[in-house]
């Protein structure tokens, strides 16, 4: 999160954060934190006033985080070299779009994210000290 307090339609609140007003900027990153690529996330309209390359193929009904990442992604020339890690701030269906284009991806997925998928359920887990479950999508 980049510190902005001026007026700015993109601007950000993100509440309990330590910088809770400003820009939040979207980077990918080689595991030596070498950046390759950033932008601004937020607003649509930030799309049109930054031109990333080649035409994308559009994933609206993912959102726009899983848009702003698939963007990030869209400079890796061979994915099946290359890991992706991220959070729950995603859906199980981006795991599948990252498959369908040969990434291996690992992340954590909030329970009312994962499209009805037949999983253990939370409570069940937390009885399990040390555990975790292993899912491979097919």
């Amino acid at each position: 999160m980049v510190p902005y307090f001026g007026s700015h339609f993109a601007k950000m609140f993100i509440k309990n954060k330590p910088v809770r007003f400003g820009f939040k900027i979207w980077c990918i990153t080689s595991s030596d934190r070498y950046l390759y690529k950033c932008f601004p996330y937020g607003h649509r309209y930030l799309y049109k006033c930054f031109p990333y390359g080649r035409k994308q193929e559009v994933y609206s009904e993912l959102g726009l985080g899983a848009q702003t990442l698939i963007q990030l992604l869209s400079i890796v020339e061979n994915p099946s070299n290359h890991k992706v890690y991220f959070d729950n701030f995603f859906r199980y269906t981006l795991l599948r779009v990252l498959e369908d284009k040969g990434f291996h991806a690992t992340g954590t997925v909030l329970e009312n994210r994962t499209a009805k998928c037949q999983l253990e359920t939370s409570t069940s887990i937390a009885k399990k000290l040390g555990e975790h479950l292993r899912l491979l999508a097919i």
